[in-house]
Parts: C-alpha cells; sequence; structure tokens
C-alpha cells in the first residue's frame, strides 16, 4: 500500500490531524487543503494553499472550512482515537468525499497496548487484548503527560469502519527500512516490542 505523499498532484485535501502531513503534500502540489484539529495546535509550516481550522471531529459538517466541499483523500493520521463516536465521525467524513474519494486512516496496533497493560498488570496477552477497560499511560514525549484511550481490537476497528458504510481497499503495517534501522536502533528497538501501527484505506461501499 502505496503511501499517501505519493498521489498525484492537485488533488483536494483534508487531513483532521495537526496539518503536518498536508504541509508536506501541499509542497507537493495537493490542492485546496484543508486542515481540522481539536486542539488548534498545528504545525508551524504552513505553505501558500494551506488552510488550518480549529475544530470538533465529532461534528465535522458544522466546520467552516469542510462545509459544503468535496476531498479527494481526507486523512485521519491517529487522530481518530480522539472521536467520542467514531461512526458518526467516519459517516461525516465519508459524506466529504468526491467522486473516487477515499480516506487514509490510522491507528496504534491494538497490541500495543495489550502489550504495556500485560507488562503493568502481570497478566497475559491475550486478556488484555480482549479487555475492554480504558488503558492510561504516559507518554514518550513527555514523561509527566498521561493519556487515556479506549481500548480496541482489530475486529472492532472493521466493525467500525462497516458501520459507517467503508469498506477496507488496502491496508498496510509499516516497518523501518534497513537504513532507518541502523541509523535509529532505538525505534526499531521499539517496534519489537510494541508493534508501530496501523494503516487503513477506507473506500464508501456501494449503495
Amino acid at each position: 500500500m502505496s503511501g499517501p505523499e505519493s498521489e498525484d498532484p492537485g488533488r483536494a485535501w483534508a487531513e483532521l490531524a495537526d496539518g503536518a502531513k498536508l504541509a508536506e503534500l501541499v509542497e507537493d502540489g495537493a490542492a485546496g487543503s484543508v486542515g481540522v484539529d481539536g486542539s488548534g495546535a498545528f504545525v508551524d509550516a504552513r505553505p501558500r494553499g494551506l488552510e488550518l481550522g480549529q475544530g470538533d471531529l465529532n461534528d465535522l459538517g458544522a466546520l467552516p472550512g469542510l462545509a459544503g466541499r468535496t476531498f479527494d483523500r481526507i486523512l485521519l493520521l491517529q487522530s481518530f482515537g480522539y472521536a467520542t463516536d467514531p461512526v458518526a465521525t467516519l459517516r461525516s467524513a465519508r459524506s466529504m468525499l468526491a467522486d473516487d474519494g477515499f480516506i487514509v486512516l490510522t491507528r496504534t496496533q491494538p497490541l500495543r497496548y495489550a502489550t504495556e497493560r500485560a507488562e503493568q498488570n502481570g497478566t497475559s496477552l491475550a486478556e488484555e487484548y480482549f479487555s475492554s477497560s480504558a488503558h492510561t499511560y504516559r507518554t514518550r514525549w513527555h514523561e509527566d503527560v498521561t493519556l487515556t484511550k479506549r481500548t480496541y481490537t482489530v475486529s472492532d476497528l472493521l466493525n467500525t469502519f462497516s458501520a459507517a458504510g467503508l469498506w477496507v481497499e488496502a491496508a498496510a503495517e509499516p516497518q523501518l527500512s534497513e537504513d532507518a534501522r541502523r541509523r535509529y536502533p532505538h525505534k526499531q528497538e521499539w517496534m519489537d516490542t510494541y508493534f508501530g501501527i496501523l494503516v487503513f484505506r477506507l473506500r464508501p461501499l456501494a449503495s
């Protein structure tokens, strides 16, 4: 599965995150590009043609930058985890897709949370993978900051996509290149334990 950066230039994009990936795409020729983030903590570099605005992922249709518009590609890069109603958020995003458009969505590999919880609680990987309780953990970027996430399984994700009227056209589990493994052994060590992320390309189901 090729990354979003490999797409043809000139397409209209929306990123429901901090705009970092979108800024790169605009530099490469993406058109009509809008970034929306709930916190308003956007990327500093803002090339011409990139619109950024703060808003609620749970009410996409009410956002001035998105209302009445359609996009060829919509990116939900980890931000999807902050949606309180995931199905409603995906349905709203689906309604904004142009003909032949699709959504690129990333999620933390659920085995990561299961591994962390098993280590913390002295339980088994399977027990924690299927646990429905929330997971609280300390962030890697600031030891004094903790986050609480809803846990999920791969089947939970697939059922959410289906309920939103979407199907998985392609999926990937990105790994570091050989060069990156040599240059950043600490990153490879982390991925060897916590698995990394899942990437999905989602298209609307035929009506």
